[in-house]
């Protein structure tokens, strides 16, 4: 977007009213799914951690999996003419929950009081860099 328009302050604003517009979708949709999970990691990759509700970040730790990673509960008509439901892990659900999750964790910990964590840490935690 900046290439095409060369105003910084008014890709900031287009940016802004996107990320309000999403945040409000997040606020009206209460179902944890891939949708969910893209919306804020949208808003904080953006960069905009203000419009993230902490619910919506306890929402996504709440719906992990056992084996770690995060599923689309979506259903869906199958080719036998039954009804299905996608129950596992997915891994492009799993990604986005990383993703926004990372970014509160380790880019915006203050803003969601979280401890602050230090350069040198890296060297004495798993973290997924």
């Amino acid at each position: 977007m900046r290439v095409i328009n060369k105003d910084p302050r008014v890709t900031d604003q287009l940016l802004e009213e996107l990320c309000r517009r999403i945040a409000r979708e997040n606020t009206m949709d209460l179902r944890a799914n891939d949708l969910y999970f893209e919306r804020a990691a949208f808003i904080l990759m953006a960069g905009h951690p203000e419009m993230i509700k902490r619910r919506w970040i306890e929402r996504i730790i709440e719906n992990q999996n056992n084996d770690g990673g995060w599923r689309d509960p979506w259903y869906f008509f199958g080719s036998t003419g039954q009804w299905g439901h996608l129950s596992s892990s997915n891994s492009h659900s799993t990604m986005l929950a990383l993703w926004a999750l990372y970014r509160v964790r380790y880019v915006y910990s203050e803003q969601f009081g979280l401890p602050g964590i230090q350069a040198g840490d890296r060297n004495t935690h798993s973290y997924p860099y």
